[in-house]
């Protein structure tokens, strides 16, 4: 027992200098790499992997925004059904941490177009490479939808919590801030030196935007994500297209009764746009002070 502890020292000093060895990005006096055509995408855990082939990377955003979108998709609906509904913040954030643990290394894990955004105004990626995981992200959570619905017989949308002037108001006002409280701590744990290496940052995140689901929940569904008002928008639409066939062939028989009887799910146009403008105004206002804060980064 008394060998125990210095062997624990031991292993804890020789993990630190192992950590302190790892190359860093961009050390304090180094000069700034040459812009090269290939993007670093390892944004949030090291150590820095080797280049990936963009193939490789728009296939890891896409996986990455697939799971996120089905997260959201059958917590919203599996919330209609059971008394679990106060859970789905829970269970949306944690499968979004995994997810950026999973494929951090491979696309930077960005699954928002609100972080491409700020991402491009940081200078991280180019506007093509935003736009690039903007067309993925939404088409990832298109087909999450459509599959949230084979798999609970319903559609599932971030909706304002009162239809009415003031509801929009109010779903628009949390949507602006809380998406402004997520950008400015992925700007920090992505984006800057002393971060460069945070082997929690996913972690971190994963709590912040559970953090802000449950205070936002209330106002506007915690959406935060045009890509999912977009692509959960898309995919209801192909649902409600297809629901007549669907409930009237195999697929129909095998959801049960739930694909001919569950009521459509009514979501104004102006919705999508709503839950697009807050996370866009609040990346944007995110980055600004991020880069008025610390000029230096």
């Amino acid at each position: 027992m008394r060998a125990f502890f210095p062997s624990l020292l031991l292993l804890i000093i020789t993990n630190a200098r192992a950590r302190d060895s790892r190359p860093a990005l961009l050390r304090a006096g180094d000069a700034p790499p040459s812009p090269s055509p290939s993007a670093d995408y390892s944004l949030l855990l090291p150590p820095t992997p080797p280049p990936r082939s963009q193939r490789s990377v728009l296939l890891g955003e896409f996986t990455g925004s697939f799971l996120l979108g089905l997260a959201v998709a059958c917590a919203g609906a599996s919330a209609v059904h059971t008394d679990l509904a106060p859970l789905a913040p829970l269970a949306v954030a944690s499968i979004l941490t995994g997810s950026i643990y999973a494929f951090g290394s491979v696309s930077g894990a960005v699954f928002n177009p609100a972080v491409s955004l700020a991402l491009h105004l940081r200078g991280r990626i180019s506007a093509a490479d935003a736009a690039r995981f903007t067309a993925v992200q939404v088409l990832a959570m298109a087909l999450a939808g459509v599959l949230g619905f084979l798999i609970y017989g319903v559609s599932a949308f971030p909706m304002v919590a009162e239809q009415s002037v003031a509801g929009y108001l109010s779903a628009g006002l949390a949507e602006v801030l809380f998406t402004f409280t997520i950008i400015t701590v992925v700007l920090h744990l992505a984006t800057t030196k002393q971060h460069e290496h945070n082997d929690a940052a996913g972690l971190v995140l994963g709590l912040t935007i559970l953090g802000c689901a449950v205070c936002a929940s209330k106002a506007s569904s915690a959406c935060f994500n045009p890509a999912i008002a977009f692509g959960l928008y898309l995919g209801k639409a192909l649902v409600e297209a297809a629901r007549p066939a669907i409930a009237s062939g195999p697929l129909g028989a095998a959801l049960g009764a739930a694909a001919a009887e569950a009521p459509e799910l009514e979501v104004s146009p102006w919705q999508p746009l709503l839950f697009t403008a807050g996370p866009m105004l609040g990346a944007l206002l995110a980055t600004r002070l991020f880069q008025a804060t610390l000029p230096d980064e």
